[in-house]
């Protein structure tokens, strides 16, 4: 048997998991104001992805969270949210699935809430956990300040423990039965109105990760996501620490220093310097040093909302192996009432051939149509700005996607179709090689509850058509509420066509979410999964204080 296909074993092995979710749409209100946060992925209990953000911070049952690529500008996908507390919510897809990672620190886009939900996104800021598209932007936030500190956040303890029996017979690879065990420690935090008139904030998560034969390395892992002092001068605001420049996203977080000058309206600009995290475990490193310098506009007339960025970054590794990378940046957003666009790219210039060229672009746009049917509509083209024998990334690859949501009262139905299509730049002709188009086709339905014992009912399902490498799943739920607590069961069933590693899986979840004492709240959730290649049984148990 090929590498490639043990690879491939081990992958659908291992992250089976975390790879057959449910997908769950949402066509909510497009007149809420959008905001920017930042949320861990605390766990994903089968078709249910809980993050670590609620109420408190403008996130409540109906919304509809879009998930920030890595750059900050692309999107990963959408989740809604079917259930919030103060500081914690359940979340699930809404369309086209995406892959998503227990622990991983998300940036969201909250796009629309059920009313009153918005009123704590303020907090939420306080908190640490809202990252404002324009920052300190020279409000009158001074002038509303408390008389002293403010602390807010969250801490959760969580403990993950599955165990997975996996066998190849095809491949003559024997029954292997392993175990993972993963206490872990989250903690967001942060402190406004400290001496000076300077805020904290920071996002950490710790885990100790013990698996059989020490297949999970490594086994303590800490993962520092921010950690910022800011302070607004009124025109100029100031960030130290690990940041995150809103106005130049494709770059990602940094170590460094953070100046901008301006308002919320009307123009403004600034100087961002630091260096890049290391991508293995989020510590500090050196090996990176970058800077960015930008320019703003924003415009408000009514509904009518127009941002603009446009910005220069370079990075400068200082290793020879490595050129340095720069690179101009344009993002804007236009909204007039329910209509919204979105556009950005980056042009990126080749070292080694002092050339410039199109590295991404993405435009989207979310149009009513009529009442409750809303079209979405999104493209996106991501290429490599130096194409080598030695760059392992060599490919372009196009994106297009068409979605529709219907809305009518507590039911909501949609489908989407996606375009892929996937280029290798180094072939041997100037056009490249095409690899070929796939399709990704999915519908969903919701409806939050019935006049049947109060049910609520879920279901979607997704074909991906790859040529010979098909997917197919389908995911029937329930959910019930019981006053404050909230409990869902689903069943999903999962089968892969891909020549070389083919295999059907069925799953069943349960998970339940509860209060225990005021701003406490616990959540319990089992799995059982079996299939030809792989058996798993997990169980999950968690408890989070909001302070």
């Amino acid at each position: 048997m090929s590498p490639g296909v043990q690879v491939r074993l081990i992958r659908s092995g291992l992250g089976l998991a975390t790879a057959v979710l449910l997908a769950l749409p949402v066509a909510a209100p497009l007149f809420a104001q959008e905001t920017v946060i930042e949320a861990q992925v605390e766990q994903i209990a089968g078709s249910d992805i809980y993050v670590n953000a609620g109420t408190d911070r403008g996130v409540g049952p109906g919304a509809v969270l879009v998930v920030l690529g890595a750059d900050g500008e692309d999107e990963a996908g959408r989740l809604r949210v079917i259930e919030s507390s103060s500081s914690r919510s359940v979340t699930t897809f809404v369309g086209t699935p995406f892959p998503v990672t227990r622990g991983a620190t998300l940036r969201l886009r909250v796009e629309a809430a059920e009313e009153g939900a918005e009123a704590g996104a303020a907090a939420g800021a306080a908190a640490g956990g809202a990252v404002s598209q324009t920052p300190m932007a020279g409000s009158s936030a001074s002038s509303s300040r408390s008389s002293g500190p403010r602390i807010s956040g969250s801490l959760g303890l969580s403990f993950d423990a599955r165990q997975t029996t996996t066998s190849w017979d095809e491949y003559d690879i024997q029954e292997t039965e392993r175990t993972f065990n993963t206490p872990t420690l989250a903690l967001r935090f942060g402190v406004t109105d400290l001496p000076g008139g300077i805020d904290f904030r920071t996002n950490l998560r710790a885990a100790y990760r013990a698996s059989t034969d020490d297949i999970v390395q490594p086994q303590d892992l800490v993962r520092v996501y921010s950690l910022e002092l800011r302070k607004d001068f009124g025109m100029v605001q100031a960030s130290l620490g690990r940041l995150y420049n809103p106005y130049e996203p494709m770059s990602g977080y940094f170590d460094g220093a953070y100046v901008h000058v301006g308002r919320r309206e009307g123009f403004g600009g600034g100087v961002a310097a630091g260096l890049r995290p290391s991508r293995e475990d989020s510590g500090i490193s050196d090996s990176i040093p970058k800077f960015s310098v930008f320019g703003n506009y924003s415009y408000r007339n009514g509904p009518l909302r127009y941002d603009v960025a446009l910005s220069y970054t370079q990075e400068m590794p200082k290793s020879d192996l490595l050129s340095d990378h720069s690179y101009v940046g344009l993002t804007q957003t236009l909204r007039t009432g329910p209509v919204r666009f979105r556009h950005s790219m980056t042009v990126d210039r080749d070292q080694t051939t002092d050339t410039w060229r199109l590295g991404r672009f993405l435009l989207g746009a979310s149009v009513p149509l009529t009442d409750g049917l809303t079209a979405h509509l999104r493209y996106s083209l991501r290429q490599p700005y130096r194409v080598t024998e030695v760059v392992p990334v060599t490919y372009r690859r196009g994106r297009g996607n068409l979605g529709l949501t219907y809305n009518f009262g507590s039911a909501m139905i949609g489908g989407d179709v996606t375009a892929n299509d996937v280029t290798n730049l180094l072939a041997d002709d100037d056009s490249g090689d095409d690899l070929g188009m796939s399709w990704t086709y999915s519908g969903w339905f919701s409806v939050s509850e019935t006049s049947l014992w109060k049910l609520g009912f879920t279901g979607t399902a997704s074909y991906r058509d790859r040529g010979d490498n098909n997917a197919l799943y389908i995911v029937p739920g329930l959910t019930r509420r019981f006053g404050p607590t909230f409990a869902r069961l689903t069943y999903t069933y999962y089968k892969t066509e891909e020549p070389e590693a083919a295999f059907t899986t069925h799953t069943g979840d349960l998970a339940v979410d509860f209060p225990i004492a005021r701003r406490l709240r616990g959540t319990l959730a089992g799995r059982i999964q079996q299939g030809a290649q792989l058996d798993a049984t997990s169980i999950y148990a968690s408890l989070w204080w909001a302070f």
